[in-house]
């Protein structure tokens, strides 16, 4: 018992002695029984702050040796030893271009290559790095090479490996420094081809606050014009000549529908294509797209010709594929694209009668200065003075003067004669009604219709005819035209 209690008494002196001696050093590693002042002690953090500044500068630094986007002065990329593309400030008016693509619009692409070569950064230095080739750099033969040149000409240069197996980056070497570094993601912003820096719009947009004033627009279908419908000046709509802001030049002097032609115009406000398949605009490519035949001679499938503030921009279109798309062709820029004919223009499957506004006319009673009516067994014509509650109607013939809000319920009859689709034929030989409205200013619109089955009737406007109206339509004209004839009250509303 006496022994294992000495056991016990040395064990605690020697525990005891341990401490001593750890206390000594920890008073001492502490420095306040050294030489060493405050001032001392504040250098040596110093020192060490500055030497993980170091390291983190030597793993975190800007890798093209620019000052901001103005300094990038040009960007190369080689992809696999072949220059993929090549953008370069011009001196003399400080636009970046891509080079063979000067009179090319360019996407965002271009401008996120640009903001790359300004702020693109390592991320680490690796340590104890192996050859470059283990890391899939071989210099101007490594799968990507970046060179960025500077205002004052310092040329960087980037050579890009293998990615990293974190697939959070690559490794890479900068000219200049020693090592293997990693660089991030973002440095992909540089993978990209010559094509994909150009922009897909086919042409220069319009003023989207101004769109609706486009001057004129015509739409050909297999080299044949289709429609052609013009801007009408304030002027002509003052004058009363016309109804709306629209009027249809071709295949006929019809109204434009105004919903359906604002969707056309705001479709070419900035007409894009999903992507751009070549610029290279040879007779084999124009043949291969649908663009021309075999002959040479032009053959697109579509033509769009539009104007705005004298300009006038052309878009043209060839063969469709399978999945709804269809290849354009930008003149202006040239190129040929593929585009969703669903997505970007899909009027172009629109048949004539969705581009018609269903009424036959619609010009205010203000401007109308003569009104006739013939059918058969009678003709009768009106002529019209004066504004709102001053008109005044006389029957042409007697020169008697007709009730005026009876003239008003007949004139309404005419305006809710509606277009209700194609004529399937165009006969001519059972001619049912004719009226004309002649305007203010001396514009002649002629309506005649002509029995087309026992439901419908066949019209032309001024000669040109495409559509038919309900029958009910025609014979109502012709019965309310005798009521006013004979001084019987009109109700524009009932049937005939």
């Amino acid at each position: 018992m006496m022994k294992k209690n000495i056991i016990i008494i040395s064990s605690g002196l020697a525990l005891a002695a341990v401490l001593a001696i750890i206390y000594f050093i920890f008073i001492n590693f502490d420095g306040s029984d050294n030489e060493v002042d405050g001032n001392d002690s504040d250098n040596v953090v110093s020192e060490q702050n500055n030497s993980e500044n170091d390291q983190d500068s030597e793993e975190n630094f800007q890798i093209f040796k620019v000052n901001g986007e103005d300094d990038v002065w040009s960007v190369e990329f080689f992809k696999d030893g072949a220059q993929q593309y090549r953008i370069y400030r011009e001196a003399a008016t400080d636009a970046l271009l891509l080079e063979d693509y000067e009179r090319f619009l360019y996407s965002d692409s271009l401008s996120r290559v640009i903001s790359s070569a300004a702020s693109l950064s390592a991320i680490e230095k690796i340590e104890d790095p192996l050859e470059d080739s283990e890391y899939g750099i071989a210099g101007e033969n490594s799968p990507y090479v970046i060179k960025v040149t500077s205002s004052d000409g310092t040329l960087s240069v980037l050579y890009v490996g293998d990615p990293l197996i974190s697939g959070s980056g690559y490794y890479c070497k900068v000219s200049g420094k020693e090592g293997i570094y990693a660089v991030g993601e973002t440095v992909s912003r540089f993978f990209v081809d010559e094509i994909s820096l150009l922009s897909t719009l086919l042409a220069n947009p319009l003023d989207s606050s101004k769109y609706h004033y486009t001057e004129e627009l015509a739409i050909y279908k297999d080299m044949l014009p289709f429609i052609r419908v013009e801007f009408v000046p304030e002027e002509e709509r003052f004058a009363g000549d016309v109804y709306g802001y629209y009027k249809m030049t071709y295949p006929g002097e019809y109204t434009p529908s105004d919903i359906n032609y604002d969707a056309v115009l705001k479709a070419l406000i900035s007409p894009t294509v999903d992507t751009i398949v070549t610029t290279d605009l040879s007779n084999e490519n124009l043949i291969k797209y649908g663009f021309m035949d075999e002959n040479l001679n032009p053959s697109p499938s579509y033509e769009i010709e539009y104007t705005l503030d004298g300009e006038t921009r052309f878009i043209y279109f060839g063969k469709r594929t399978d999945d709804g798309l269809i290849y354009v062709m930008s003149p202006a820029f040239g190129f040929i694209g593929l585009a969703g004919i669903e997505t970007h223009f899909p009027f172009l499957d629109w048949d004539l009668v969705k581009f018609i506004n269903p009424s036959l006319f619609g010009i205010n009673i203000n401007y109308v200065a003569r009104v006739s009516v013939s059918g058969h067994g009678f003709l009768d014509s009106y002529i019209l003075s004066g504004k709102d509650d001053e008109l005044v109607v006389r029957n042409q013939k007697t020169g008697e003067t007709v009730d005026t809000q009876n003239f008003r319920n007949f004139y309404r009859v005419l305006l809710l004669v509606n277009m209700e689709g194609y004529a399937e034929s165009k006969p001519t030989d059972e001619w049912l009604l004719t009226f004309t409205v002649e305007s203010t200013e001396g514009k002649i619109y002629e309506f005649k219709f002509y029995r087309l089955s026992t439901r419908k009737c066949y019209y032309t406007v001024n000669g040109s005819g495409e559509f038919y109206v309900s029958i009910d339509d025609v014979e109502k004209v012709l019965s309310d035209a005798k009521k006013l004839a004979d001084g019987i009250t009109i109700n524009a509303d009932a049937q005939t």
